[in-house]
């Protein structure tokens, strides 16, 4: 039997796929997520509820509207996990001094102190699972080149954290 040009593409894709950096850098990223979202469990966090406190802690203030923009996810993600923590004693929420409708998200002293204990677990697991086998100069070399792509992404429009304010 003959084998047609339709059949070949299926067993180069498996092949390119996996090396893609896009897939790798997701694939990283989704590891990442697991190993983080497990040990920050016992403090009572997950990655996204830390990500907000630590954006919050730099960035007083911001809405809600811009937090999500700064996490590039949904607003509606955005007012869960704002509510979850602001339940919490995590977060305040109170109006804008000028812009009375738009409401300011600060982190509260309880807040501060869960971020504190909390970054030494993500400093600790990003080095275990992401920086183990990179020698200082690869793991700076590796944190330049990732500045650079999402340099390029804002450049061309494209939305990332830390992209606005």
């Amino acid at each position: 039997m003959a084998t047609t040009k339709a059949a070949a593409v299926p067993d180069q894709v498996p092949n390119a796929f996996p090396d893609q950096v896009g897939f790798l850098l997701a694939r990283a990223k989704m590891a990442l997520q697991a190993a983080m979202d497990a040990e920050l469990a016992p403090l009572g966090l997950t990655i996204a509820q830390y990500g907000t406190l630590a954006i919050l802690a730099a960035k007083p203030g911001l809405s809600s509207a811009e937090l999500a923009r700064e996490c590039c996810v949904s607003p509606q993600s955005t007012a869960a996990l704002v509510q979850r923590l602001a339940t919490d004693g995590c977060l305040s929420r109170r109006p804008h001094p000028v812009h009375g409708r738009v409401i300011e998200l600060r982190v509260t002293s309880k807040g501060k102190g869960l971020l504190a204990r909390a970054s030494g677990t993500v400093d600790r697991v990003e080095r275990e699972l992401l920086l183990c086998e990179l020698s200082p100069e690869e793991q700076d070399h590796l944190r330049e080149l990732l500045r650079r792509v999402l340099s390029r992404s804002r450049m061309r429009g494209v939305a990332a954290p830390g992209s606005s304010r």
